[in-house]
């Protein structure tokens, strides 16, 4: 076992490479999280400007994810001030400092994401190794044997390669700046380190580097702490059968050991952002799961993660996995079979898909930590079928690069192009050299702010809220009364004439005499979706100040149709 582990390795180097050319054509908007959740406070924290969303006033959100991404705009201004030091021209000092803070981040998830894949492979290799290469019998030659052992090996090392890199959901999420992404990383760490052997090694290093790199994954995401529980369930039964019980007490100081020690990590964090001791992860329990508030941000039906988040996570590799969980992958005769890791992995996925379809709020990236999973089964999977159809192999060849070619390419399509405006108006108002005000009437957290902007010299940068009705996380009627509550975005859209009228001001200080939290001064650069423009914008901003300056191409169509269209600058002349 230990010279098959030595050998076909996955290239560390190849999967850098690869992750930092993909996260460098990433050009567009995915979900507000990307920017708000990571970039957004680190950005606040190095520099000392920029805006918090509600999350961090709450303090539901742990820092550990930000913290890294603090690091590098930390490094990227140090950077600076040497340069400053050696009197090179201002304006170029302040040109890389913004090409620092766009790219840091950028260089930080590739090489995150290059561990986590190179993680993920190895993990394909020591299942492969517990579960589907065996020994011929002593009698036959011990080098036939290693070579057949070797060429399963390289057969699964190559397919879990070319199925991890040419994977859509991988390409457009993997190195964005999503805690999501953070923590199917982790967890493919994790995984790689964990014992499979039902608890045989658990007093070695390696199972304490699983525990370690899993309770920071529960700790950054609190349900990453499901997949845990039902993979120590099973090392439980498994050392209960075997009647190990000596190794329960090793098993239970090294989790408290090092649950101790993540936590006091975290808390350091989490007090050095807060500036207080407090435990964000109860705070996030409350308001997700003991309080009906995150339907706030939409509801999605019961079968979301069967018919449409399995099949964008997976992407090409659709049918391996199906077939994959629907057949026994093991060709190692085991007794103890319902404690096979094939057995394991299929029962996390199971149950994992059936808890997040009850809940109401669904979304691609909460089950994108199972990806080492569905790769794991379906490199596999599709091996069987490879097998299957040995008949028919250049076909199969054929239509597999066919299929993964289509969908790599459709990948860098939309990680380029669709949704591409919101991240370009950014960089094109922040190259303006004197600006007064900027206002987004669009829907909340539509574009990126300071982590793509890096200017605190603006005096009036607004945009449309969203605050959800925190006034009823206590409220035991809350579920009621959710469906009436409205924020700013909502009146917007509910009769935008009305919302442009009443909360449109030229003068704010006439809407500090009426008290209106909604009030906002008419900018000098003024942003909207092209949809906003059809139905009402264009119309009043004609034979005024406003003209339309700049066009970005941001979508061909949205499924929401609040941002449809282009990206329109309208710019009002103050002279």
């Amino acid at each position: 076992m230990t010279m098959l582990s030595a050998l076909y390795k996955p290239n560390f180097t190849i999967l850098v490479v690869w992750r930092v050319i993909n996260s460098l054509l990433l050009h567009t908007y995915f979900q507000a999280d990307e920017f708000w959740q990571s970039l957004e406070p680190a950005h606040l924290k190095a520099f000392g400007y920029g805006q918090l969303t509600w999350e961090w006033k709450l303090g539901i959100r742990g820092y550990l994810f930000p913290f890294l991404f603090e690091l590098c705009y930390r490094f990227v201004g140090l950077i600076s001030k040497v340069l400053t030091n050696f009197n090179v021209d201002p304006v170029l000092v302040e040109k890389y400092e913004y090409i620092g803070v766009l790219l840091a981040p950028k260089i930080l998830m590739s090489i995150l994401s290059a561990i986590g894949e190179y993680h993920m492979i190895i993990l394909v290799r020591k299942i492969c190794v517990l579960s589907m290469c065996h020994h011929k019998d002593e009698d036959e030659s011990k080098n036939e044997g290693d070579n057949d052992n070797l060429t399963v090996m390289q057969q699964v090392t190559v397919i879990a390669h070319i199925l991890s890199m040419a994977n859509f959901f991988n390409w457009f999420a993997m190195t964005r700046t999503f805690v999501n992404s953070f923590e199917m990383i982790l967890t493919s760490i994790a995984l790689c380190h964990w014992d499979w052997t039902g608890g045989e090694f658990i007093e070695g290093a390696e199972f304490s580097r699983a525990l370690f790199w899993a309770m920071i994954t529960c700790f950054t995401r609190i349900s990453n702490g499901l997949i845990w529980g039902i993979l120590g369930g099973f090392m439980l039964l498994s050392i209960f059968k075997k009647r190990q019980y000596s190794k329960f007490s090793i098993l239970f100081k090294k989790i408290i050991s090092t649950f101790l020690l993540v936590g006091a990590l975290n808390l350091v964090i989490d007090y050095y952002f807060y500036g207080e001791i407090l435990f964000p992860i109860f705070r996030f329990l409350k308001f997700n799961f003991t309080s009906p508030l995150a339907k706030f941000y939409g509801v999605a039906p019961w079968h979301f993660y069967i018919f449409q988040g399995i099949p964008i996570v997976t992407s090409s590799a659709l049918i391996p996995f199906i077939y994959g969980m629907r057949h026994s992958l093991s060709s190692k005769p085991d007794s103890q079979i319902m404690y096979a890791p094939f057995v394991q992995f299929k029962f996390v996925v199971l149950l994992n898909i059936i808890i997040f379809s009850s809940l109401a709020h669904k979304e691609f990236r909460f089950i994108y930590p199972l990806q080492p999973f569905f790769l794991v089964i379906a490199t596999f999977g599709y091996r069987r079928i490879r097998y299957i159809l040995s008949n028919y192999k250049r076909s199969v060849n054929f239509i597999s690069c066919v299929v993964l070619g289509s969908v790599f390419a459709f990948a860098v399509l939309v990680g380029y192009y669709h949704e591409s405006g919101v991240i370009s108006v950014m960089e094109y108002i922040r190259n303006k050299p004197e600006v007064t005000s900027v206002g987004f009437i669009m829907p909340c957290h539509s574009t990126p702010w300071q982590s793509h902007f890096h200017r605190s010299d603006i005096p009036d940068m607004w945009s449309i809220t969203c605050e959800p009705p925190l006034h009823l996380l206590d409220d035991d009627e809350a579920n009621e009364k959710l469906p009436y509550y409205m924020d700013e975005s909502d009146y917007l859209y509910d009769d935008i004439p009305k919302f442009i009228a009443e909360h449109m001001v030229t003068d704010k200080s006439q809407a500090n005499l009426t008290n209106d939290k909604w009030a906002h001064e008419w900018p000098e650069y003024l942003i909207v979706f092209g949809h906003m423009d059809d139905v009402f914008m264009r119309e009043r901003l004609e034979n005024t100040q406003y003209q339309e300056e700049m066009r970005f191409f941001n979508t061909i169509g949205h499924w929401d149709s609040r941002r449809n269209g282009d990206v329109i600058v309208y710019h009002r002349d103050l002279l």
